[in-house]
């Protein structure tokens, strides 16, 4: 759950509309944020795929 915490955090410190789902592991985000929100979740020791 500190997962989670972070990582929403972090979005909405961006002001990044999202959506998470601790189940699937997944952050569902807006397309034109991919790139940006992926070389976040990196900066916070998380591994970002684009599914």
């Amino acid at each position: 759950m500190n997962c989670v915490k972070r990582i929403g955090s972090a979005l909405q410190n961006e002001g990044i509309t999202f959506e998470i789902n601790l189940e699937e592991k997944s952050v569902r985000i807006d397309n034109d944020k991919v790139y940006l929100v992926i070389d976040m979740l990196d900066d916070l020791g998380f591994n970002a795929t684009v599914n």
